[in-house]
C-alpha cells in the first residue's frame, strides 16, 4: 500500500507541476481538461502497470541517471517510512489503528458528498421546473448563485435578472452541461473520498473547475466588458452547492483575463508535454522490479510487491556429524530458510492443501539458464570464482501471477573467516555494479514467471509452492569467461527432518520437479 501511495502521489505532483508551469495560462482549455483528468486517472492506474521487457538485461539500459536517481530516492523514502515495526497498543496493532482512522476519514468525506447530493435533490424537488430555450431550468426560490448539475440549470429567481443576464447565465451553464463537466466533478469527488488525506486531489479539482469555467466563459457571446462587469457585480451572491458548477465561481480576475488572452500557434507544442510526463511516470512509478520487488523485512513481516507476508521462522538447528574413520564428532548449526505462511493477514494455502498445484512450463533452473546464456559476457565480468543463484518460496496468485519469492542475490561460494572470530561468511561479490545488474535481471525474471493457478474446490486461489527447491544454479568465472558447473539435483521429493519449537520432530516435504 505504501508503494502505491508514494507512486500515485509522485505522478500527481509531477503532472500538476508541469501543468502549472506550462499549461495553466494557455487557452487550450479542452486539452488542459484532458491533461488534468487523464493524469489524475493515470496516477491511480500506472502504479498497477507491470513493465516487463523481453530482455531483462537491456530493460534498464535506456534509463538516465536522473531516472535511476529518482528510483533510488523513492526506495529510500519507502525504506524510511517502513522501518517501524507494528507494536501492539492496548491490544490493537498500529496497522489496525491506521485502517480505522482511514475508514473514519472516508466516512466523513463521503458524508460531505452525500450532503451535497441531498441538497441539490431538495432544490430540484421543491423548485419550479421550467423550459427555457429547450433547456431544463429549475427556479428554486432559495438564496444561491446560478449553477448547473447533471444537465439541469438552477436559478434562484428568474425575475432577479434581465433578459440579457439570463441569456448569459443560461448559455454559460448550458456549456457546462454539454461538456459533461459534472462527470469530472464526480470523479474528483470520489478521488477526494478515497485519498481524503492527500491534498493533491483537492488541487486537481480546483484546477479542473477553473478549466471548466474557462470553457463555459468562451461560449458567451456578449462583449467582454459587459460580461466581465456582470460577473463582478454578482460575485457576492450566495455560494452554490459543493457538487455543482457555479456561474459566479471565483477567482473572477483569472476568468476575465483568460477571456482576452490568445495563445500563439507555437504554443501548440506544449500539448506534447503529456508524452514525457507519461514516460517518466511509467519508468519511475509503475509496477517494475525497481519499485515493487523491493523487499522490506522487519521481524517476521515482509512487505513485497505491495503485499505483506508473515514468515514462519525456525530457530537455528543443531546437527552432530561423526567422522567414520576417527570417530570424532562435531556439532554445527544450520538455518531453515523462513517461508511465508500468511498474506495480508490471511493464511496461505500450500500445495498440500489445494486440489491442483500451480504449474509452470519451465523450471526455475531453465529460466535462470536462459538469462545466463543470453548474458554470458556480463557474467564473465565477475571476479574469478564460483557463484550460486538460488530462488525459492514462490507464492502464486489467483491469476497465476507471482506475488512473492525469496532471492537474496548472487552469492559467492568461497567463504572467508571474519578476522578475530571463528565465523565464516561468503566472500563479497565483485564488481558490485555487475552484481547489481545480474540481480536486477534475476529479480525481473522471477517476478514475471507465469503459472497456471492453484485450484481449491474448482476455484483459483493464492498458493505457496516450493517451485524452486533443489541445488542452486552454479556457475564459474575464469579468464573472463562464465560457464555452468555442477550437476542438477534429480527430480523427486526430499524430506528434511528437524527439531521444531516444541522439541518434537517435524518432517517437511520439499519437492523439486525437473
Amino acid at each position: 500500500m505504501l508503494h502505491y501511495l508514494i507512486n500515485c502521489s509522485a505522478i500527481w505532483l509531477l503532472s500538476l507541476v508541469c501543468f502549472d508551469l506550462f499549461l495553466r495560462r494557455s487557452t487550450f482549455h479542452s486539452y488542459n481538461r484532458f491533461y488534468l483528468l487523464g493524469s489524475l486517472l493515470a496516477g491511480m492506474i500506472i502504479p498497477f502497470v507491470s513493465i516487463n521487457a523481453d530482455n531483462p538485461a537491456t530493460a534498464p539500459a535506456f534509463q538516465s541517471k536522473v531516472l535511476r536517481g529518482t528510483l533510488v530516492a523513492k526506495d529510500n523514502l519507502i525504506d524510511t517510512a517502513s522501518v517501524a515495526e507494528t507494536h501492539p497498543v492496548n491490544g490493537l496493532e498500529w496497522n489496525n489503528i491506521l485502517m480505522l482512522v482511514y475508514l473514519i476519514g472516508v466516512l466523513i468525506s463521503a458524508t460531505f458528498l452525500l450532503h451535497s447530493i441531498v441538497k441539490i435533490g431538495r432544490l430540484y424537488n421543491k423548485g419550479t421546473k421550467l423550459s427555457v430555450r429547450g433547456l431544463k431550468v429549475i427556479e428554486t426560490g432559495q438564496q444561491h448563485g446560478p449553477f448547473s448539475c447533471l444537465g439541469f440549470i438552477f436559478i434562484a429567481q428568474m425575475n432577479h435578472y434581465s433578459a440579457v443576464e439570463l441569456s448569459m447565465i443560461i448559455t454559460h451553464e448550458n456549456r457546462h452541461n454539454m461538456q459533461r463537466h459534472s462527470i469530472d466533478l464526480f470523479i474528483t469527488e470520489l478521488c477526494k473520498i478515497i485519498f481524503w488525506f492527500n491534498p493533491l486531489p483537492y488541487i486537481y479539482q480546483q484546477r479542473l473547475i477553473m478549466v471548466h469555467e474557462f470553457q463555459a466563459d468562451k461560449s458567451v457571446q456578449q462583449p467582454l466588458s459587459e460580461y466581465g462587469t456582470f460577473l463582478a457585480h454578482q460575485a457576492i451572491a450566495q455560494p452554490a452547492p459543493h457538487l455543482s458548477h457555479s456561474f459566479f465561481h471565483s477567482p473572477l480576475k483569472k476568468r476575465i483575463v483568460m477571456l482576452s488572452r490568445t495563445s500563439p500557434k507555437w504554443a501548440n507544442c506544449k500539448m506534447l508535454l503529456a508524452i514525457p510526463v507519461v514516460s517518466i511516470s511509467l519508468l519511475c512509478f509503475s509496477k517494475t522490479v525497481f519499485s515493487e520487488s523491493k523487499r522490506i523485512q522487519k521481524g517476521n513481516k515482509v512487505s513485497f510487491m505491495g503485499r505483506e507476508f508473515e514468515l514462519k521462522i525456525y530457530p537455528l538447528q543443531k546437527s552432530i556429524s561423526t567422522d567414520p574413520v576417527t570417530g570424532k564428532t562435531d556439532t554445527f548449526t544450520y538455518e531453515i530458510v523462513p517461508y511465508p505462511i500468511k498474506m495480508d493477514n490471511e493464511t496461505l494455502l500450500n500445495t498440500d492443501s489445494v486440489d491442483k498445484k500451480p504449474t509452470s512450463e519451465k523450471t526455475i533452473t531453465e529460466h535462470i539458464k536462459e538469462i545466463f546464456e543470453q548474458n554470458k559476457e556480463l557474467f564473465g565480468q565477475l571476479n574469478e570464482g564460483e557463484y550460486d543463484i538460488d530462488i525459492m518460496h514462490f507464492v502464486t496468485g489467483e491469476k497465476g501471477e507471482v506475488l512473492y519469492y525469496k532471492y537474496d542475490g548472487l552469492r559467492n561460494r568461497k567463504n572467508i573467516q571474519v578476522p578475530g572470530s571463528g565465523e565464516w561468511v561468503a566472500q563479497k561479490v565483485l564488481p558490485e555494479d555487475v552484481q547489481n545488474k545480474i540481480d536486477r535481471m534475476i529479480d525481473k525474471m522471477a517476478a514475471r514467471i507465469r503459472f497456471t493457478p492453484a485450484l481449491k474446490n474448482g476455484k483459483p486461489v493464492a498458493c505457496f509452492t516450493e517451485y524452486s527447491v533443489g541445488s542452486p544454479f552454479t556457475f564459474t568465472v575464469k579468464n573472463n569467461k562464465a560457464s555452468i558447473k555442477g550437476k542438477e539435483i534429480p527430480a523427486g521429493t526430499y524430506k528434511v527432518v528437524h527439531q521444531s519449537d516444541n522439541d518434537t520432530l517435524e518432517i517437511l516435504d520439499v519437492q523439486f520437479v525437473k
